[in-house]
Parts: C-alpha cells; structure tokens; sequence
C-alpha cells in the first residue's frame, strides 16, 4: 500500500510540474464570462466586473486573459484601459502565445504599439510551431508592421521550429514588399531550415523573380 500511495504521489508531483492537474485548469462561470467580455469588448462590463474586484488576470478556459482576447479582436481602447489596470501584457495562454501574438497576427498594429509601450516581449515563441510576433508579421503583415516590432526590440532572424525564418515565410507567402523590408534592414539571407533550404530556394520554387532579385542583389 505504502509503494502504491508513493507512487501515486508521484504522478501528481509530474502532473503539477507538466501542468497537467485537471483542476488546476478549472475556470469558474465568472472567470469565463469576464474574459468573453473583453473578448466581444463590452468595456462597461469589464469595468464595472474590476471595480467589484475581479482579478484582471484571470484565464479563460484556454488559458487566455481578458487582454489576449482584447488584444486579439482588435479591441484597443478596451486594451489600454486592461493595461492600466495593472494586466500583464506578457501573460501567455495555454498554446503559449501572447496579446502580442494576436495582435500581431490580425493586423492590428495600434495595439502592437501600444502592447510594446508597455514593455510587452516580442521575442517571445509559442509553444505549437515556435512563431514569434515577427513571424505573423512577416508571413500575413506589413512592413510598417515589422518595422514596429524591429523598433520594439523583436529580431528579424527569429525562426519556427521547422527552422525558417521570418524571411523564409515571407518568401514562402510572396510578400514582396516584406521581403524588400527584410533583406533592406540586415536580415540573414543565408539560413537553412530543416528540410535544407535558404528564402532564396522557396523564391526560385515559387518563380517568384522579384523575389529571387531582391535575394540575389
């Protein structure tokens, strides 16, 4: 019995370090229904849920806080009033991803400036394919959107799991004019990713001349 309870004992401890207690995921009706406000930006309810003492950071059930979900629909006066209201604009969901993340990946570049404003990470990599806010940006952004990252602090070398880099996806995506930004600003043009290839092998892949030009020049 003894062995047994030890072993059980154990599992927990495993389970408490992976994160993997199923009631330490719990997420009560209130904590849900305060991030789904943020989420669908009923500013007046959010305010009036925190000034009755609801903890600004509290999770949604994937992990998310009311200023991912904010952040993430484009929400910017609901964001900045959950900034200054003391949330964490580096807190991370359960996929590891950030408000920056979101922002970033949706376009919504106010937000972006106003999460770096208040020292959010942009070097930061999520725990599914390992993106970073540089890589939405440069694979689904703009230039002005990678410029104000760049300004933030984010590398422009950053790369996925699968070992491209924000220039590979940009290729990868014919973005030319994110491209040009990349290769203007000092991006490596050499990296290789795991299956052994530069931007330059994707832009002749993809007979992209423009492309293959501006990796050439």
């Amino acid at each position: 019995m003894k062995k047994k309870n030890k072993a059980i004992g154990g599992m927990i401890v495993a389970c408490l370090v992976l994160g993997l207690i199923i009631w330490d995921r719990d997420v009560s009706q209130a904590e849900q229904s305060f991030v789904e406000k943020a989420a669908n930006n009923y500013m007046s309810e959010v305010q009036a849920e925190l000034s009755n003492g609801m903890d600004v950071e509290v999770r949604g059930e994937y992990g998310e806080t009311a200023l991912i979900a904010a952040s993430y629909r484009g929400h910017m006066q609901l964001a900045e009033f959950l900034l200054r209201s003391g949330a964490d604009p580096n807190a991370t969901d359960d996929n590891g991803s950030t408000a920056l993340h979101g922002a970033t990946a949706n376009g919504h570049l106010e937000i972006v400036k106003l999460l770096l404003a208040y020292h959010a990470q942009p070097n930061v990599a999520d725990k599914t394919d390992g993106r970073y806010p540089m890589i939405d940006a440069a694979m689904m952004g703009t230039p002005e959107m990678i410029q104000v990252l760049a300004e933030g602090g984010a590398s422009l070398n950053v790369s996925t799991k699968n070992g491209r880099t924000a220039l590979h996806w940009a290729v990868d995506n014919l973005r030319t004019e994110n491209v040009r930004f990349l290769v203007n600003n000092g991006a490596n043009l050499r990296p290789i990713d795991n299956t052994g290839k530069t931007a330059l092998d994707y832009a002749k892949e993809k007979h992209h001349d423009e492309i293959i030009q501006l990796l050439e020049q």
